[in-house]
């Protein structure tokens, strides 16, 4: 497993990524002082985005099941834990967007290759409630 994005599992078959950017800022502020430079001064970190860029070949292996998954996700704002698959916790996020690229295009109109990018932002925990937590663990396990 590579990296579980809430529900969605990305493993190398038959949905996976290739590369992986993470993304963090700090916030500074200026203090203005007489007679001085600028004091500099650190409030807080900003939020974190982590990009994730793959192909599919949805006519081969699949894959287009869980991205129109993560697209849903998406659109319902969802907030979820994602985790590396080393098992570190990256925090909880949100997607802000997805683009899909198809080339090589079949009789059907989806591409033979289709690249994907997955965009994320930090963000606060999710409030549900316990027993939708477990019901979402439980389905990673089948």
């Amino acid at each position: 497993m590579l990296y579980i994005l809430g529900n969605v599992r990305i493993d190398t078959f038959p949905f996976s990524v290739s590369g992986v950017q993470e993304e963090g800022e700090a916030s500074i502020v200026s203090k203005g002082v007489l007679g001085r430079p600028p004091a500099k001064e650190f409030t807080a970190p900003a939020d974190e985005v982590l990009t994730l860029t793959g192909e599919i070949l949805p006519h081969k292996i699949g894959g287009m099941d869980e991205l129109d998954e993560l697209r849903a996700m998406r659109d319902r704002g969802e907030r979820f834990r994602v985790e590396r698959g080393d098992g570190v916790g990256l925090g909880w996020f949100s997607i802000t967007s997805i683009s899909k690229s198809h080339r090589d295009i079949m009789a059907d109109g989806v591409g033979f290759r289709v690249g994907h990018t997955i965009k994320l932002t930090e963000t606060e925990r999710s409030r549900e409630d316990g027993q939708a937590t477990l019901q979402k663990l439980f389905s990673l396990f089948g």
